[in-house]
């Protein structure tokens, strides 16, 4: 009985990560940890959308990676000009790059196609503060 408490609590969360975008999302064991430099948001299971909002203090390129077991998530930007595709990664890909963006303020908005397992994003910036 505990268990199914525990992770009925880990589940149904509706957050606000960002001013213009709203986060919706179930997860289960859903971390983010970021510094000066980067944002990561680890996860075992995970449904719905989440937002980050980076403030860059030069115009270096957004590096990012990611790795997911299962599913398909579809990650989209905004630098003001509205939401662009930056990549989808599906279940069993890896995926590393860079994308140059010429704006101070970047939203990064990750959206499941379905329920995800064991997924890895990371952004980076050389130079990037968090709100």
């Amino acid at each position: 009985m505990k268990k199914a408490l525990i992770v009925a609590a880990l589940m149904g969360l509706t957050l606000t990560g960002c001013d213009k975008y709203k986060d919706s999302y179930e997860a289960v064991m859903l971390t983010e940890s970021y510094n000066v430099t980067s944002d990561i948001i680890e996860f075992y299971k995970f449904n719905g959308l989440k937002s980050i909002e980076l403030k860059k203090v030069d115009d270096n390129a957004l590096k990012y990676s990611a790795s997911l077991k299962d599913g398909t998530v579809n990650v989209f930007y905004d630098n003001g000009d509205g939401k662009e595709t930056l990549f989808t990664i599906k279940g069993g890909e890896n995926v590393t790059s860079s994308f140059e963006i010429n704006a101070k303020k970047v939203y990064i908005i990750i959206e499941t196609v379905n329920t995800c397992e064991s997924g890895y994003l990371e952004f980076t910036f050389n130079e990037l503060t968090k709100k």
